[in-house]
């Protein structure tokens, strides 16, 4: 189901909690619905929109560029290249991988005076997206396989989940 508005304050405070022991880190994990990356690139375009299909044969989730990794450091983004990030660029590159078309948004978010980029990626109407091309690194993405997120992983769909989807269908 499509979610109205991914970057409510709601939904915002709940992946930027910031820990109150350790200021400066998130209490939020990586979980089914949530990536951190301390850097966005588009030499990584290929590992980012596999997780993409995944969120969008799970339940939607985001990616947050600008936190660093255990632990889960607010670091903010260190240059421009998120905030070059075309649109159109990214769209065209879902949809030259993906059927069907995956939905997405993109949200700057500032926190103590640093800048953090964050797409959401929606739940898909037509599950299972399917990858239907490889990438050029043929390791990210590869034609046929079908996507899904798990609690912090995202991986090939185990058959539980693929026969959830195809009877939800």
């Amino acid at each position: 189901m499509r979610q109205l508005n991914p970057f409510s304050r709601e939904s915002l405070n709940r992946i930027f909690a910031i820990s109150s022991k350790h200021p400066g880190r998130l209490i939020s994990r990586e979980s089914s619905w949530l990536e951190f990356k301390e850097t966005f690139g588009f030499q990584s375009l290929g590992k980012y929109i596999r997780t993409a299909g995944a969120f969008a044969n799970a339940r939607g989730g985001y990616i947050v560029y600008g936190v660093g990794n255990s632990p889960h450091k607010l670091i903010g983004l260190k240059d421009k290249r998120f905030d070059e990030l075309d649109p159109e660029k990214l769209t065209g590159y879902l949809n030259e991988h993906f059927d069907p078309e995956i939905e997405w948004d993109q949200h700057f978010h500032e926190l103590d005076d640093k800048d953090y980029g964050v797409l959401y990626f929606h739940e898909s109407r037509n599950k299972p997206g399917i990858c239907r091309k490889g990438s050029d690194d043929g390791r990210s993405l590869k034609e046929g396989e079908i996507y899904y997120r798990y609690k912090g992983r995202t991986q090939t769909i185990r058959y539980a989940e693929l026969k959830e989807l195809i009877e939800e269908r």
